[in-house]
């Protein structure tokens, strides 16, 4: 997110000859010398709550903190409807910094309490959606917004699936598949068994925090084991392992696997990490996780839920 440094704006020293009211652009200088445009939203008293073009940024000014440029009212949409220039889902381009810096994007729909009269629109750029950003997009001027022919914004492909969520009655949202209950039981075993590659993932996964999101939220997260790939048992080192003792035997097991968290508007994936995590039998004769050496980070991705 974009801060704009506003505590010292610089005062203008005359009153607008223009009047202040709801929906009226106006123009700001800041204490950085640059000048920056914006829209009233509120009015209280003599102070005016001003959203900045082009940033996701308000904030309350008093009359002698801006110049009136344009004292147009704006209308609800309700009262204006088949006047607006871009509908949602067009594809344009956007200036969103006016520095002629054209980045595409997609039309959205209004938010409950944005103006809805054609002075403003949101878009989310293409950019911003593949690192998860403000999905229901910023707000930009129709000046600095332009249509174009294009195709429409495709997600990056994953390794892994991401399914279809769902949101239960209570507003908690799903994983795409059924949350692995932990931690995992074991039947006893004795040091030095052999060792089993399905429950190693079962434990990878717990141990690498899959779980269900908490009640009437999002965050689930899913852990899916893709590759595993069991090594040459050795005996337990002092410096090298963690946990187990003299004469335990470990077994190194490189594995490749991939983190899903479910959010409501993306599913974040981060994907095809590796790392060498050392296997062994602990005093209670279940299988557990000693020390570990990360091979490689994952690569993160987002994919938007539509």
């Amino acid at each position: 997110m974009k801060y704009i440094i506003i505590l010292g704006i610089a005062t203008i020293l005359y009153a607008s000859p223009i009047a202040q009211t709801i929906g009226s652009k106006v123009s700001i200088v800041a204490v950085d010398g640059k000048t920056y445009s914006g829209i009233i939203k509120e009015i209280q008293g003599n102070k005016y709550k001003v959203k900045y073009e082009g940033y996701d940024f308000e904030s309350w000014l008093t009359d002698n903190q801006f110049t009136v440029v344009d004292a147009t009212l704006s209308i609800p949409n309700s009262q204006n409807k088949g006047n607006l220039k871009f509908k949602v889902g067009d594809r344009v381009e956007v200036d969103k910094a006016a520095i002629d810096s054209w980045e595409k994007g997609t039309v959205m729909p209004f938010l409950k309490n944005d103006w809805k009269d054609g002075t403003i629109f949101r878009v989310r750029l293409d950019s911003y959606a593949r690192n998860g950003m403000y999905l229901d997009g910023i707000e930009i001027p129709p000046q600095r917004i332009r249509l174009i022919n294009a195709a429409p914004y495709t997600p990056e492909k994953t390794a892994v699936t991401v399914g279809k969520a769902t949101v239960d009655a209570d507003g908690t949202l799903s994983a795409d598949r059924p949350i692995l209950q932990c931690p995992i039981q074991q039947s006893q075993v004795t040091n030095g068994a052999r060792p089993n590659a399905e429950l190693f993932k079962k434990i990878i996964r717990c141990n690498k925090g899959e779980k269900a999101a908490y009640k009437g939220y999002d965050g689930a997260v899913t852990i899916d084991v893709t590759s595993l790939q069991i090594g040459t048992p050795r005996k337990w080192q002092y410096g090298r392992d963690i946990g187990g003792g003299p004469n335990v035997i470990v077994y190194p097991v490189k594995s490749t696997f991939s983190y899903k968290t479910f959010y409501r508007s993306s599913t974040q994936v981060s994907e095809n990490w590796i790392s060498i995590i050392n296997f062994h039998v602990n005093d209670f004769g279940e299988w557990t996780t000693g020390s570990e050496e990360s091979i490689k980070m994952g690569d993160m991705k987002n994919i938007i839920r539509e």
